[in-house]
């Protein structure tokens, strides 16, 4: 069995990810006062991810309107994108149902990306990367010194994109019949 170089790139940030969750408390006494003396710029920069995701969707929204005709499908991830939404707001556990949404369309993002790559493992590539997103997400929270590094939210998030990627999974073999 030979290993591809992306193969071997993908195994060595990996690797690198797990080695750094260690350093999280060590970097955040060192981080912690420049993001405070740079509070402005840094609460811009912590929300380019949410602004990204926002985005996300709504380029899957239009994406799904030009088609010739709005198919049941996409009808339908819009009605659970918008339901999901008001659940999450009138919920007292709005940050976990927040995880859910963000990573399930970063699954199904990332599945259908990949199918234009036209990857072999699909379905695992999109998860790996997922996972990957979902450790570093946590990284980052374990730098703030608000937040803690919580291995319950890592498996959330994994289990949400596998949630995205089975829905993408649906939604392909609909459209393919």
């Amino acid at each position: 069995m030979t290993v591809k170089s992306s193969q071997a790139r993908t195994i060595l940030i990996t690797i690198l990810i797990i080695t750094l969750v260690p350093l999280g408390r060590p970097l955040e006494r060192i981080f912690s006062p420049i993001f405070y003396k740079y509070y402005p710029v840094s609460l811009i920069v912590c929300s380019l991810p949410f602004l990204y995701y926002a985005l996300l969707f709504l380029m899957a929204l239009l994406r799904s309107l030009k088609n010739n005709g709005m198919q049941v499908i996409n009808a339908a991830a819009i009605l659970a994108f918008l339901l999901t939404l008001f659940i999450a707001f009138k919920s007292d556990h709005k940050i976990e149902l927040i995880h859910i949404l963000l990573y399930s369309t970063v699954g199904y993002q990332a599945t259908n990306w990949l199918s234009k790559s036209a990857q072999p493992s699909l379905s695992f590539s999109a998860a790996f990367y997922s996972a990957a997103l979902a450790v570093f997400d946590e990284i980052l929270q374990g730098i703030h010194p608000e937040r803690i590094f919580d291995v319950r939210d890592i498996l959330l998030n994994c289990s949400s994109a596998i949630m995205g990627i089975a829905y993408y999974s649906m939604a392909s073999s609909s459209k393919s019949s």
